[in-house]
């Protein structure tokens, strides 16, 4: 709803750069311009504990879903893992001469990923902390990368200016996206649907259709270049945040619905609609699409009944006249 619940947190130091929540929500970990790590309990807002040890800026956090491990990559080219929330670090997992942009997760917590500068993704495993392999394509050094969560798929963004779609398993890329002029700086793979969305340094957002590579929309709210990028497990909100001081959150319905065959979910979609055409903020173009669809459905979902003369139905003791 964009209410604030709780009062702000205050580090001991400027410039956060990564931000991750616990599974729980229990805790917030925070990655300084000091090359420090910082857990907070969400509750008070209390400094618990400050993790040392990367020499570079600290690009990338996450914590694992079982809640009990953390890592962190950096600019100093390692990438490490972490007891969570108190530490000690328990592996560097690995440590180049390349600076790391950004690590990511499988939905499991069986397999991370990484890349950077090198314009390698390097895959590893977890809790061995094994190379299993890495995938080479890029020809610049790659910004960004989101795993899906219904498929062995990553897509990574890179200053050669694609975007690539991977099966990280099998190590075969499954799609080049050329993205011209625009600078990714996040991804995000919807959970259901067949759609990769990328925010960009203009400050637009961009929906390609991971099947075709085609880009099908896009977003221009943000003035600045969005950061950060996230959708909800159900997948019906995209959340997006700028450099121009904005969170905006997207509601997704009225793009999914308006782009799934009419045989999908029948009646309870047309209720869903007609929910959504009564909204005030609902956009022109939306409120077009959704009618259609609407209209339609309710096309083929109509009963036509032709009965050319009257019959006599015996059914046990009820007797039934059709006219």
């Amino acid at each position: 709803q964009g209410d604030e619940i709780s009062t702000p947190i205050y580090g001991p130091a400027p410039q956060a750069r990564s931000l991750a929540f616990s599974p729980d929500g229990q805790f917030l970990t925070l990655a300084n311009s000091d090359n420090h790590i910082r857990i907070f309990r969400v509750d008070d807002g209390k400094l618990i504990k400050t993790l040392e040890g990367h020499s570079g800026l600290i690009r990338s956090l996450l914590v694992h879903p079982d809640g009990r491990t953390m890592f962190s990559a950096a600019f100093d080219g390692s990438l490490r893992a972490w007891r969570f929330p108190l530490g000690p670090q328990i592996s560097t997992i690995s440590h180049t001469n390349d600076e790391i942009f950004e690590c990511c997760l499988t939905l499991d917590g069986k397999t991370l990923l990484s890349t950077g500068s090198d314009r390698l993704i390097s895959i590893w495993n977890w809790p061995e902390g094994k190379l299993v392999r890495t995938l080479s394509g890029h020809t610049a050094t790659i910004l960004a990368l989101s795993t899906a969560t219904d498929s062995q798929w990553v897509a990574s963004a890179s200053r050669d200016q694609t975007i690539r779609i991977w099966n990280f398993s099998s190590g075969i890329q499954l799609q080049s996206i050329s993205t011209g002029d625009h600078k990714i700086t996040a991804l995000a793979f919807h959970p259901g649907e067949q759609y990769l969305f990328a925010a960009t340094y203009s400050g637009s957002i961009l929906v390609f259709n991971t099947s075709t590579g085609n880009l099908i929309l896009q977003l221009v709210q943000h003035k600045k270049p969005v950061v950060a990028l996230a959708i909800t497990p159900d997948g019906n909100s995209l959340i997006s945040g700028s450099t121009d001081g904005k969170i905006i959150i997207f509601n997704l319905l009225p793009f999914l619905l308006a782009r799934q065959p009419l045989e999908t979910k029948g009646r309870d979609q047309m209720a869903t609609i007609e929910r959504l055409l009564l909204d005030p903020n609902l956009p022109h173009e939306s409120h077009a699409w959704l009618n259609l669809r609407l209209e339609l459905m309710r096309w083929k979902n109509r009963y036509d009944i032709e009965i050319s003369e009257s019959k006599h139905i015996q059914l046990n003791d009820f007797d039934i006249e059709l006219d």
